[in-house]
């Protein structure tokens, strides 16, 4: 029996049905990146502040959402590789540092005094379990507190370049 030759169509959705790579479709991609560079796009609505400030806190882009923030640790990108947002010239300096002794500060005072009412006169003993809890909460909180402080002045700046 003779195959039928294969009725090509435009049809998107007839296509992209078709042609399936390991997972990825080719087309949804294309659409996705089209989509992207569409001005007009739902993609580039400009997010609300708390929308803005819990992708920061989770290290994405506080405009679309999906890119990464941090290259590293604490070393943030220059643009956003799924949007194309500037980030090079947002600078927290030394606010996230601030704001992270803050609130690891509120849960180490009441820790010091519990440890040293249990431990009575053991100081080194006191200071060396207090610094390895706060410890790891300050490394916890450090880059989300700096995402969401380069969330609030990337949200602050667009909001002051709207003209009028």
């Amino acid at each position: 029996m003779a195959q039928q030759p294969r009725n090509l169509t435009l049809d998107p959705c007839s296509i992209m049905s078709d042609s399936v790579y390991l997972g990825v479709e080719p087309l949804s991609v294309m659409y996705y990146t089209l989509s992207l560079m569409d001005k007009g796009s739902d993609r580039f609505a400009r997010p609300t502040l708390p929308v803005a400030l819990s992708r920061g806190l989770v290290g994405r882009c506080p405009n679309c959402g999906q890119g990464k923030l941090y290259r590293t640790y604490l070393k943030q990108v220059e643009r956003c590789a799924v949007c194309g947002e500037h980030f090079g010239d947002i600078e927290s300096d030394d606010a996230a540092p601030w704001f992270t002794i803050l609130i690891a500060g509120v849960f180490a005072a009441p820790l010091y005094f519990l440890f040293q009412g249990l431990l009575l006169s053991y100081f080194a003993v006191t200071m060396v379990l207090i610094s390895l809890i706060i410890v790891a909460p300050i490394l916890l909180l450090l880059p989300r507190i700096k995402g969401a402080l380069i969330s609030a002045f990337w949200f602050s700046r667009l909001k002051n370049d709207e003209p009028g």
